[in-house]
């Protein structure tokens, strides 16, 4: 998406004689991870050429990427009359439309901008339907057919998204319907998607739906270094376990109008965008998404992580410290903290962090699972495997998901030069998980 604009391809930037060096400059920091210092330099080449959209548009995308929406805003509104603006400038124009309640503003501008072009095919008839929705357009429930010609094509998602719609419009049977086509049969359900398929089987009395362990957080018992956020979650075609509403959520919808609505839609695109292998674009979408929710901890977790993806440590753990404490989310943003910290050289820091997490935690058992990760990394083997331990302490009996952390605290063992232990984890984890090819090896 950054570099696909009205005219083709961002043209090459020709800096005025003299800023020749801030231009690579900029571009290089860019590249090294270091947004705010490439901000700088480029802010000093368009100033000293101010004609030149090239320049305008990376200091569009990079203030949107930071997060500093309002200069990224101002800039779309000078060069929106431009040929040669990128594309994401209309659509932050028109998420800035609507959240002043312009809504047929914000329905004509991206009609107009990526309508003739059969770009947003995924995403734009799920926007339009939520504007249609806020101008009282919507008379009746909405059905896959009106949001796409291709059925076939049509994934959970699109159900997921039209069961929002209609249960935000009041068309309750039919959100229920689209609910558990989103859910489907596949073994495991998204995060969000059953958040919002329990939020409203709680509001309309269904317990068999809204049954489950409530457990803190929805997070497979694998290592925290391979944790992604948005994870999917088990789900047996009846009951949707481990899942945690903010408390009293369920009086109200997970997603209570339009803003939040297209918030969701572009939550979505990010992450299909980054399960995709295109992180930067990722980055633009999820960024878009907090502008119309700025309190959306699933999209917070899932930018951090893209962020972290991308070697922008910094950024992505402020990107955490921003998500509401009172989010069952919260401490995992708070764990995925602690390895940013250590990678940004602040193992100490690091430190302090998952014990003071793991001080107020109820289970402990993710915590711990971070502590021994982050003691595996320093070579503190012993230590490492005291936490492991711990982990599985607080988790009886064992499944076969646990067999990573029996081979973790295994290889720890080992390295300390603890054989006998170690040979028990690795046989143990063999048990759980016979096909696992590194207990195999």
């Amino acid at each position: 998406m950054t570099n696909d604009v009205r005219s083709g391809e961002s043209p090459v930037p020709s800096p005025a004689r003299g800023q020749a060096g801030n231009y690579l400059a900029g571009a290089y920091a860019s590249a090294q991870g270091d947004q705010e210092s490439a901000i700088r330099y480029l802010k000093e080449v368009w100033a000293a050429d101010p004609e030149n959209m090239g320049i305008a548009n990376q200091l569009l995308v990079l203030h949107l990427r930071t997060g500093e929406t309002d200069k990224a805003v101002g800039i779309a509104r000078r060069i929106e009359h431009s040929v040669q603006r990128e594309l994401v400038t209309d659509m932050l124009l028109a998420i800035d439309d609507t959240k002043h309640e312009r809504y047929d503003a914000a329905a004509r501008r991206l009609k107009e901008t990526f309508g003739p072009s059969g770009l947003g095919t995924l995403w734009l008839p799920l926007v339009t339907a939520w504007l249609d929705t806020g101008q009282g357009k919507v008379k009746k429930a909405l059905r896959l057919e009106d949001v796409t010609k291709d059925k076939s094509a049509a994934g959970s998602f699109v159900y997921y998204h039209l069961a929002l719609i209609n249960d935000y419009a009041g068309f309750r049977k039919e959100a229920q319907e689209q609910y558990l086509k989103a859910m489907g049969n596949r073994g495991s359900v998204p995060y969000r998607v059953a958040e919002a398929v329990k939020n409203f089987f709680a509001r309309n009395g269904d317990e068999k739906m809204q049954s489950g362990s409530h457990a803190m957080e929805a997070m497979p018992p694998e290592l925290s270094h391979e944790i992604e956020t948005g994870l999917d979650i088990p789900y047996d075609g009846e009951n949707v376990d481990d899942v945690a509403l903010v408390p009293e959520s369920a009086s109200k919808p997970v997603v209570g109008g339009v803003q939040e609505g297209m918030a969701e839609v572009f939550y979505t695109m990010g992450s299909i965008l980054f399960g995709s292998g295109a992180p930067e674009d990722a980055t633009l979408y999820l960024r878009l998404a907090l502008v119309l929710r700025p309190d959306f901890p699933t999209a917070q977790l899932m930018l951090g992580n893209v962020l972290e993806d991308l070697g922008e440590y910094e950024t992505a753990a402020k990107v955490y410290a921003g998500v509401d404490k009172a989010s069952p989310l919260y401490d995992k943003g708070q764990l995925r903290t602690v390895f940013t910290l250590e990678r940004m050289g602040q193992a100490d820091n690091a430190e302090e962090l998952v014990d003071a997490i793991i001080a107020r935690s109820k289970d402990g058992f993710n915590a711990h699972i971070a502590k021994g990760d982050l003691m595996r990394t320093r070579s503190r083997y012993a230590d490492a495997a005291t936490a492991y331990s711990k982990a599985l302490e607080s988790t009886q009996p064992l499944k076969p998901e646990h067999w990573a952390v029996l081979y973790a605290r295994g290889a720890c063992h080992e390295r300390a030069g603890q054989w006998a232990p170690a040979e028990k984890d690795l046989l143990k984890a063999l048990e759980l998980s016979p096909e696992q090819p590194d207990v195999l090896n």
